[in-house]
C-alpha cells in the first residue's frame, strides 16, 4: 500500500485559467511531497472531436456573438443540479473518468471546471472518494454547485455568502483565494526582462494580451496617438498562438521601436512584472495573476457573463478599470501617459495553492499530514476507497 496520497485533478481547456489553476495545485502538492498528482482534460480525452468543435464555437460565440453567450450564461445560471439537463451535462466523460479512477485509485478528486462528472458518479455509484471544486471566478454560476461536493475553494467572502444563499453548507466552503503558480508570488528582475525582450527601461510598458475583447483591431488606430517621440509609453502586443494575428500586427508595426509584437510567451509573468499596465480579458485567474504582481489592469469590453462579473467585482474596489469602448480605452491610456495611477494594491491571497493543498491533505483518510513547513509527514498506509465493482 502507498504511504503517500494520490490525487486526480480534472480540468478543461475552455479558457486557459482552469488548466493553469490545476497546474498551480499540482506544483504545490509536489512541493509538499505529494508527487502522485494526475491532471486530466476530461472532456478532451473522452470526446476529442466534440471537444474541438465545442471549443471552436465557444471562442466564436464569445467574440462574434457576445450577447448570445451572455444569454446562455444567464439561462444556465438558473439550472438545478437535479434537473435532467444538469445531469446530462455532468455525465459527460463519466465512462472515461471511471477508467481513470479504476487505474489510479485516487485518494481525492479535484475539479477546476464545471463539468462535474465525478460528482455525478458519486451520486450514481456511491463512490466514497472525497471530491473538491476550485471556483476560478469572482462571481457564482450554479454550474459550479453540486450536492455531492465535499468542499469548495473560493476566492472571496462575498462569493461564499452567495453560495450559502444558494443552500451550500458553511463548513463546505473555504475562502482560500484562486490558486496561482509560484512565479506570480514575486516580480521578476526587471533588468533581465528588458534585455531579453529588447525593451527600453526608460519607458512605461503596456502589455496587451490576446483575447481582450478584440482590442487589437482598435489599437491599430489608437497606437499612433501614443507612440510619438514625446510619449514614454511602449506597447507589448502578445498574440498567443494566433499566428495570423501575429503576422498581421508584426507587419503593421514593423520598424516602430515602441511596439513589440510577440506570439505565445511561456513566462508571461516576467512581462507582467515589468509592465506599468495590462490590457486583458477578465478571466478570474488572469486578473488574479496581474493583481498579485501589483500591476494596474484595463479590462477591454468584457464579455457578458463571468468576465463582466469578474471585472465589475474588481472595478468596484478601484483596482481595475473597465473600458467599454475605444474612447474609454483612449482615456485610460491617456491617464497612464499623464501619470494618473489606479489599482496595483489589491489584496489577493498568494498562499491559495498552499492553503488548498493543506486542506485537501488534512482530510485524506489514513494519509500523511502536512507539517508547519508545508511538507508531508507520511501516514501508516492507504486503503482502497472504492473497488469500482
Amino acid at each position: 500500500m502507498r504511504a503517500t496520497p494520490r490525487i486526480v485533478i480534472v480540468y478543461s481547456k475552455f479558457g486557459d485559467g482552469h488548466y493553469q489553476a490545476a497546474r498551480a495545485m499540482q506544483e504545490q502538492f509536489a512541493a509538499a511531497g505529494v508527487t502522485d498528482v494526475r491532471l486530466v482534460d476530461l472532456f478532451g480525452e473522452s470526446h476529442p472531436l466534440w471537444n474541438a468543435v465545442s471549443r471552436y464555437f465557444y471562442d466564436k460565440s464569445m467574440n462574434r456573438f457576445p450577447r448570445l453567450y451572455g444569454w446562455s450564461y444567464e439561462i444556465t445560471n438558473e439550472m438545478n443540479s437535479d434537473g435532467s439537463f444538469a445531469k446530462w451535462l455532468h455525465s459527460l466523460g463519466t465512462r472515461r473518468l471511471k477508467a481513470i479512477l479504476e487505474a489510479e485509485q485516487p485518494d481525492a478528486v479535484i475539479h477546476t471546471f464545471p463539468f462535474l462528472a465525478f460528482y455525478r458518479m458519486k451520486e450514481r455509484d456511491g463512490l466514497s472518494i472525497p471530491g473538491y471544486t476550485v471556483i476560478t471566478d469572482y462571481v457564482l454560476h450554479c454550474r459550479w454547485l453540486h450536492p455531492q461536493t465535499d468542499g469548495y475553494f473560493v476566492a472571496t467572502d462575498a462569493l461564499k455568502a452567495k453560495m450559502k444563499a444558494r443552500g451550500v453548507r458553511d463548513e463546505r466552503i473555504h475562502v482560500t483565494g484562486i490558486p496561482l503558480r509560484k512565479e506570480f508570488e514575486s516580480p521578476s528582475r526587471a533588468g533581465n526582462v528588458f534585455r531579453e525582450y529588447g525593451l527600453d527601461p526608460n519607458k512605461r510598458h503596456v502589455l496587451v494580451m490576446a483575447g481582450a475583447g478584440g482590442v487589437f483591431s482598435d489599437l491599430k488606430t489608437l497606437l499612433p496617438e501614443f507612440i510619438g517621440m514625446e510619449s514614454d509609453l511602449s506597447f507589448i502586443l502578445v498574440t498567443g498562438r494566433n499566428a495570423k494575428l501575429y503576422e498581421e500586427l508584426r507587419n503593421r508595426f514593423a520598424g516602430l521601436p515602441s511596439v513589440k509584437v510577440l506570439g505565445y510567451v511561456e513566462g508571461i509573468h516576467r512581462l507582467m512584472s515589468v509592465s506599468s499596465c495590462i490590457v486583458t480579458k477578465a478571466g478570474g485567474l488572469t486578473l488574479t495573476e496581474a493583481l498579485a504582481l501589483r500591476v494596474p489592469v484595463i479590462v477591454y469590453r468584457p464579455l457578458p457573463g463571468q468576465e463582466r462579473g469578474n471585472a465589475e467585482y474588481w472595478a468596484d474596489k478601484g483596482t481595475v478599470r473597465i473600458a467599454a469602448d475605444r474612447n474609454a480605452l483612449r482615456e485610460s491610456l491617456q491617464d497612464l501617459t499623464d501619470g494618473v495611477s489606479w489599482g496595483g494594491i489589491a489584496a489577493v491571497n498568494g498562499r491559495a495553492s498552499q492553503n488548498i493543498a493543506e486542506l485537501v491533505v488534512s482530510r485524506l483518510p489514513l494519509s500523511g499530514q502536512l507539517n508547519r513547513d508545508g511538507q508531508l509527514v507520511p501516514g501508516k498506509g492507504r486503503r482502497v476507497l472504492h473497488d469500482f465493482t
